[in-house]
């Protein structure tokens, strides 16, 4: 038996936040308490990866970061109230533990991830994982460009080219995005683009598809 009481997770009522990761080689079962002050709305649950340790990448302090975490059945709860909620004891058979607390107050919506703007817009992920983006434009003036993401900041993946000055083009693409990660779309700046009026439309659509 190898006792583990350390705090695991600090979060914000109002951010999504990972635990920090535990090594838990010959533990055979796990309970977890959270602990809530001021208004909470949201789920704290736990997860597990299996990820072998060799190979695996460091953060800043020196820890392994393990990267494929999958939801641990029955550890999810919700909070509602200040005060604490229990996780019961489950069976563990696992490489790595984290908890995982779950901002539903804030990430309801997806307006809250999305800041507008002609020159401003982003989407900021609100939890880690892996997004599915997808992207469309219709170009009415201009010279041939091309559509591609940027992840904070820097360009990522190019997924459309449109060749005439004059199209209507989309693309897609899969990006592993951290917690606070950001995403923008652009375009050439030579070209205009025609935002919305059936049947031209420019949009985009990011879904987050798993971890």
């Amino acid at each position: 038996m190898r006792p583990n009481t350390s705090t695991n997770i600090s979060a914000s009522n109002a951010a999504t936040t990972n635990g920090s990761v535990i090594l838990i080689q010959n533990v055979f079962a796990v309970s977890a308490q959270a602990i809530n002050t001021g208004t909470p709305t949201g789920s704290v649950k736990l997860q597990a990866s299996n990820d072998p340790v060799k190979g695996l990448a460091t953060d800043s302090n020196g820890n392994l970061v393990p990267v494929n975490w999958t939801d641990i059945a029955n550890t999810s709860t919700s909070i509602s109230a200040a005060g604490s909620v229990l996780i019961p004891k489950v069976d563990v058979c696992y490489q790595w533990l984290r908890a995982v607390y779950i901002d539903t107050a804030t990430n309801s919506s997806e307006v809250t991830a999305v800041t507008t703007g002609a020159s401003a817009w982003k989407f900021t992920a609100p939890v880690s994982g892996h997004y599915q983006v997808t992207g469309a434009a219709y170009f009415d003036t201009g010279t041939a460009t091309d559509i591609t993401v940027y992840k904070n900041g820097s360009a990522d993946t190019r997924i459309a080219y449109v060749y005439s000055a004059v199209a209507t083009v989309s693309g897609s693409t899969l990006i592993t995005l951290n917690a606070g990660d950001y995403i923008d779309l652009r375009v050439d700046a030579s070209v205009t683009l025609s935002g919305s009026g059936a049947p031209y439309i420019t949009h985009a659509s990011i879904h987050r598809i798993g971890n």
